[in-house]
């Protein structure tokens, strides 16, 4: 999520968009069968956006998880 950066911040120190990445994160992490995602970009600029929905897909792809957007 290129964070690696902030690995040692509290996420309280973290942007808004951060916390996001962060929460998605941590969300995949758990390896689920289905994702449901509400507006999971908000709070992301459109290049780092553009990213996290990459790595979204390609785990999707490799772990064979079903993802709602």
């Amino acid at each position: 999520m290129r964070l690696g950066d902030r690995v040692d911040y509290y996420t309280e120190k973290l942007t808004g968009g951060q916390k996001q990445q962060v929460a998605i994160a941590r969300g995949l992490m758990a390896q689920p069968q289905l994702v449901l995602a509400d507006e999971p970009m908000p709070s992301l600029d459109s290049k780092t956006g553009r990213y996290v929905f990459d790595i979204i897909q390609r785990l999707a792809k490799i772990f064979g998880i079903i993802i709602i957007l």
